[in-house]
């Protein structure tokens, strides 16, 4: 939407020359208008009000209101009163002083107003005439007519749009074009394309509507001339928020089990503190489940769903396994209570649902073949240097130290895929040719959302997923048969260290935006929830669509809400976002902001010619290993490493799956897995590849503690704890770490 969204109404109800009719509606109408307005959720106008006000007072403040504008603001004039024409047709707007015999001195002539309108800078003018002209003529005079066409040649103008409540406006009736454009905007019935914005095009199809519906004589008209764009008056306050595009994929599974173990999460986003439009998109993706889906187990859990939500909208029960699929499996019911109790005391077992397949059994063949998919192209192609440099590093570091006995530990050329674009479907292909390329064990994806993906794929062909960087919640208790792994934390983890440090900075309030997905809106959840519990209070908490054009709504949303602190948690976008946010008046010279996309890349992208323009900024990142592995990650890269994150966990990631390997003495998938949290916790310490071999060898339990710290991974697959380094950006446009945090689950 536009810079500024400013908003003058002018009414009169009670007028000192009796000759006018009182009108009880303007009054009514203002307040009205005025509340819809300047919500935030959906005008998110400035509003200023005039009523029963001299026509000298509302001179003044219009002629104010369109001065020292630029042509981005958009302005919007309402009149609810009476109207007048002179003898010579000339449109004039009662006030409360208004001598019907001196129009000139005591109305406001709507041929200045348009002076006002032409003087203005700004190209994006609405003006709204709820005006009744009943009280201009006299009872026994001849009644004189101006048509839409007069008035409209009166205010009318390039970059402007007029909407007036009827056609001849000596018709327009109480306050029924009002009501209609207050109800409109009010409940997002305006929305006629459900895109979530109301359009001034949409608004008045509207109002015609509802204004011909209910006024039989009375036609509301709309002039737009020299409008540049399209121009949105408001935001749709119920339209539905879009479910996480990972959710959405799984509700959109062929397999019926996938569809049953989103059931809880989409109760979940129903049941937990998110946004309106976003729970009655998750209420009416479970009422789709509960009526239409093919599958009874579906069904019912859906309709279960439902119904505990509606019991108790803000308690979500805990997710109970659905035994239904195994009996109807054909086991017998003993052996459904046996799987039962393993699920909820066998501390290594998913409770999210049942297995979705029997994995394949990958045999060994002497060789510990690797396969790597990391994003080469696409929108996060920047960090597939920094990742292949961790896995070429570590591979480097295993045949140095000799290797394993008897098994060969390969990465081919032809096996370094890449993770692309998720829209494109490229991880998918890159994974049917690892598979078909023979690995034991994939490297990767970057991303959760690629992970969401690929997972099933990977696990049900026996083979190992071992991601170094993804942190969606999601995965703790997602079913893989043991088969997923991640030297990442958590996104659990790492909301609670920024949160409290933006408290710990001063900050009484905050606004949290994130992208819409699940590990932003993990970690956008945790952020918020640490800031809460540490005394400050979240004003705002959002999400937002990465691949939107224009973040400028997100940004005025923010801007609002007038925190202390605002809290940005994305990707590559986020420089587009800051870009609009210092524009704004928001960048971190006025206000504090953070992040966990700190880089030396990042002040680059959004300001090349000014390095201090995110000077102050402050956020978290994981640790990157000490400046040796760095030294020997840049001097291993076949490019320069500006920002190596990810890499230790890329690095570690293949030294946890050789050194399973090599305990258990094997290249089979299944077996390697089963090794693979032990190496990281159930022995003596070691820190690289050769001193935990020569541990291996002589049959010693190991504790392997890689560049990204010590792993200790639980039942799960991931590290216990993490630690993360609070860094603020500098004059120079440089990254300089603060200190460094470690928290565990």
């Amino acid at each position: 939407m536009s810079d500024r969204r400013v908003a003058l109404l002018v009414g009169c109800s009670d007028y000192g020359d009796r000759t006018f009719r009182q009108l009880p509606a303007p009054a009514q109408d203002i307040d009205a208008l005025r509340r819809v307005l300047a919500d935030s959720a959906i005008g998110n106008f400035t509003v200023d009000t005039l009523c029963n006000k001299p026509s000298g007072t509302v001179s003044q403040q219009i002629e104010e209101f369109f001065a020292n504008r630029k042509p981005d603001d958009l302005l919007l004039l309402y009149f609810s009163c009476h109207g007048v024409l002179d003898p010579r047709g000339r449109l004039y707007f009662v006030m409360a002083n208004t001598q019907k015999r001196l129009l000139d001195s005591t109305g406001i002539s709507a041929r200045w107003v348009k002076e006002q309108m032409d003087h203005s800078r700004s190209q994006r003018i609405v003006l709204l005439l709820d005006c009744c002209y009943s009280g201009a003529f006299t009872r026994g005079l001849r009644r004189r007519s101006a048509g839409t066409e007069e008035i409209l040649e009166q205010l009318g103008g390039r970059g402007r749009v007029v909407i007036t409540a009827s056609d001849t406006m000596e018709y327009a009736y109480g306050s029924e074009f009002t009501n209609a454009v207050v109800h409109g905007l009010r409940t997002g019935a305006a929305d006629l394309d459900g895109d979530g914005l109301v359009s001034v095009s949409e608004l008045y199809h509207y109002v015609y509507d509802q204004v011909r519906r209910n006024m039989q004589g009375q036609t509301p008209t709309m002039s737009a001339d020299g409008m540049r764009g399209q121009l949105y008056l408001a935001k749709n306050p119920h339209a539905p928020v879009p479910l996480p595009a990972e959710l959405d994929q799984v509700l959109a599974s062929e397999s019926a089990w996938k569809r049953l173990w989103a059931v809880d999460g989409v109760q979940r986003l129903l049941s937990g503190d998110h946004p309106g439009g976003q729970k009655r998109a998750a209420r009416q993706a479970l009422i789709r489940l509960r009526d239409d889906d093919t599958d009874l187990d579906v069904r019912t859990a859906a309709s279960e769903a439902l119904s505990r939500v509606s019991r108790r909208p803000d308690i979500p029960d805990p997710r109970r396994p659905h035994y239904r699929r195994l009996v109807g499996a054909g086991l017998p019911l003993a052996v459904v209570l046996v799987l039962m109790i393993a699920l909820f005391f066998i501390p290594s077992a998913h409770k999210a649902s049942p297995l979705p397949c029997s994995p394949s059994t990958k045999p060994a063949d002497g060789v510990l073949s690797l396969g790597t998919l990391f994003p080469k192209t696409g929108e996060f192609g920047y960090a597939g240097p920094a990742l292949n440099a961790g896995v070429h590093l570590a591979m480097k570091d295993i045949n140095d130290a000799g290797g394993i006995p008897g098994i060969a530990v390969k990465l081919e050329d032809t096996n370094q895929r890449d993770e692309g674009n998720l829209s494109a479907d490229t991880a998918s292909q890159s994974v049917a040719a690892l598979l078909s390329g023979g690995v034991d064990v994939i490297i990767g994806p970057s991303t959760s959302a690629a992970a969401l993906k690929v997972i099933d794929k990977v696990t049900c062909a026996g083979v190992i997923l071992f991601s170094p960087s993804n942190t969606a919640s999601v995965f703790t208790t997602y079913p893989t048969h043991g088969l997923y792994f991640r030297t990442a934390p958590s996104d659990v983890l790492e909301g609670p260290v920024l949160g409290k440090l933006i408290v710990a900075d001063g900050n009484l309030t905050a606004v949290v935006m994130s992208r819409n997905d699940v590990s932003g809106n993990d970690i956008r959840e945790q952020t918020g929830k640490a800031i809460q519990q540490s005394g400050g209070r979240v004003l705002d908490s959002f999400s937002y669509d990465p691949n939107a054009l224009d973040h400028d709504k997100d940004v005025q949303r923010v801007k609002a809400k007038n925190p202390d602190a605002i809290v940005l948690l994305g990707f590559n976008e986020s420089a587009s976002i800051l870009a609009k946010m210092i524009k704004r008046g928001l960048g971190p010279r006025n206000k504090r902001v953070y992040s966990t996309t700190l880089s030396n890349t990042l002040v680059g992208q959004v300001s090349p010619r000014n390095p201090g323009v995110l000077a102050g900024m402050k956020g978290t990142s994981r640790y990157t290993g000490d400046e040796v592995f760095a030294k020997r990650l840049r001097d291993a890269s076949p490019e320069p490493l500006q920002d190596p994150y990810y890499a230790a966990e890329a690095y570690d990631a293949v030294m946890v799956a050789a050194l399973a390997a090599a305990v258990a003495g094997t290249d089979a998938p299944a077996a390697v897995a089963r090794e693979i949290n032990g190496v990281t916790r159930a022995g003596e310490r070691c820190t690289s590849f050769a001193a935990c071999m020569v541990l291996v060898k002589d049959h010693k339990n190991i504790a392997y503690a890689g560049p990204s710290g010590p792993l200790e991974f639980t039942d799960h697959g991931e590290p216990h704890s993490a630690t993360y380094v609070i860094s603020e950006i500098q004059a120079d446009g440089t990254v300089k770490p603060i200190r460094s945090e470690k928290v565990s689950f």
